[in-house]
């Protein structure tokens, strides 16, 4: 939870006729969602906006399995909009908006005990101007931009609803944040092989918050980013490119991190070799420190260390496709949440240790049927003293996956088949009441979903897909409900 919060919504840029749809579908859990949206530009004005609404019963936050039966649904109402100009071929300005209104029905932990009437309501925004201008025939392009972003939740702690309790009101808690940043970055075309980015960064975080013993936290953080990278390009096969940033910190100081990564392909064979080594700072944003319910005012500063090694191999004029990645991460002071949720709070830990290997294959077996899968095996290392050797929380040695996608009657009809695979991993219990956590094991499990689309006609298209198809008894979480099997269908009429 950052102090201003994140907006996951991709706003395109509008372009060509003006164009565009509306979107309906309903299913499980009494789950309805409509979607709206309208884009087009010319070489001097472009927009797209869209909206979306989704209502759902959903299922108990807490799982059934554990005696858990109040449903905890949620609500979501969102907009995006992109508005630009380009009154010049060599300047352009933008205009960028977000905004999403949820409310989330939750439990306050995970397990018996824990089926209660928590629920959460956010109120997120994000506002971006932006503009972008190339001098010297765009050998040096720059682009300068403000955006602001905000965050204003309510969290309301319940009680036990199937059993007489108080209300739990101590457990109500506000928190407004906002983010304010300005950064200016610079593109300069040295050579057709060579391209140097420079850019620097300020960012203010300022955040309030209350709970219901009467304590409130209001602060500001300030910090400020300065970087640089070089990307090269030889031969149409050697790709290098060499970063390095600074980052001044109100509470964390001067701290420098750098990045080198680099490929070649060998077209003869259809043979890339990639190796990559890079370090990494995360300060903790302020609603982890301050927020008056959750937050921690002594956390670190995360710091991360890895590299990692890769081999691809295209076969059959590139219809097959093998792929293999060696990875090393080192992290130090990790930042982890400690308890349920309506007690727990953010803390700092000594960090953790990952290697692995991932393994790709990309296969176009005929024209339109396509077959995707992976397999990683992670080995882990939580550097915890009481859990030295011991692997990392919530993180499987094994996971996999394998998707089946077939495009057929000229493409108007597609289907979909994905296979997901979770191996053994542990994760702690907190029991209702409890000061310390159990450890518990948590078993393998695969899901199958599918989906499939059809074009009726240029402009209307009907969808809908079976989520656990096999309806398939897990937890991603210990303690926390999970869908069981699901469908979902609807109706997309484009113009």
């Amino acid at each position: 939870n950052g102090a201003g919060g994140v907006i996951n919504i991709i706003t395109k840029k509008g372009s060509g006729d003006p164009t565009g749809f509306i979107a309906a579908e309903a299913g499980s859990y009494n789950t309805f969602r409509e979607r709206a949206g309208m884009s087009g530009g010319n070489q001097f004005f472009n927009a797209s906006i869209g909206a979306s609404r989704t209502d759902s019963d959903s299922f108990s936050a807490a799982s059934k399995r554990a005696g858990n039966r109040e449903k905890d649904g949620f609500d979501n109402t969102s907009f995006s909009g992109r508005f630009g100009i380009t009154p010049t071929d060599n300047f352009s300005a933008d205009l960028i908006v977000r905004y999403m209104n949820d409310h989330n029905e939750t439990d306050g932990g995970g397990g018996p005990g824990y089926d209660d009437n928590t629920s959460t309501d956010n109120e997120q925004y994000f506002l971006r101007g932006q503009a972008k201008l190339g001098l010297f025939d765009n050998v040096w392009n720059q682009t300068l931009g403000v955006s602001v972003s905000g965050l204003y939740r309510d969290y309301y702690g319940g009680s036990p609803i199937y059993a007489p309790a108080p209300p739990a009101s101590f457990l109500n808690s506000q928190y407004k944040g906002k983010i304010l940043k300005v950064d200016w970055q610079h593109d300069l075309r040295l050579h057709e092989t060579n391209t140097l980015t420079l850019g620097a960064e300020t960012t203010e975080e300022t955040a309030s918050s209350w709970n219901a013993f009467n304590t409130q936290q209001k602060t500001s953080i300030r910090s400020n980013g300065f970087y640089a990278q070089d990307q090269i390009r030889l031969w149409d096969a050697w790709f290098t490119t060499l970063g390095i940033r600074v980052d001044d910190h109100d509470l964390y100081s001067t701290q420098t991190t750098w990045r080198a990564a680099t490929a070649y392909t060998f077209h003869q064979t259809g043979t890339t070799l990639r190796a990559g080594y890079g370090t990494g700072f995360n300060a903790p944003v302020v609603s982890q420190l301050y927020d008056a319910k959750w937050g921690n005012a002594n956390l670190k500063a995360t710091k991360t260390r890895g590299w990692e090694l890769g081999l691809e191999q295209s076969l059959l004029n590139d219809r097959l496709v093998l792929g293999a990645t060696y990875f090393n991460n080192d992290v130090r002071d990790g930042i982890s949440w400690s308890g349920p949720v309506s007690t727990g709070r953010y803390i700092t830990s000594p960090g953790w240790k990952t290697n692995g290997l991932e393994f790709i294959i990309k296969a176009e077996i005929i024209d339109g049927l396509t077959v995707n899968a992976n397999y990683t095996r992670t080995i882990t290392e939580d550097k915890t003293p009481t859990r030295i050797h011991q692997s990392l929380q919530r993180t499987p040695g094994n996971t996999g996956g394998v998707n089946v996608n077939y495009r057929f009657l000229d493409n108007k009809a597609n289907v979909n088949l994905g296979l997901n695979y979770v191996g053994k991993r542990w994760d702690q219990y907190w029991a209702t009441g409890a000061f310390t956590a159990e450890n518990v094991n948590m078993g393998q499990y695969a899901l199958v979903n599918v989906a499939a689309s059809y074009d009726v006609t240029d402009g209307v298209q009907v969808f809908g897909r079976l989520d656990n198809l096999l309806n398939k008894k897990y937890e991603n979480v210990y303690g926390y409900g999970t869908s069981g099997l699901a469908g979902y269908g609807g109706i997309k009429l484009s113009f």
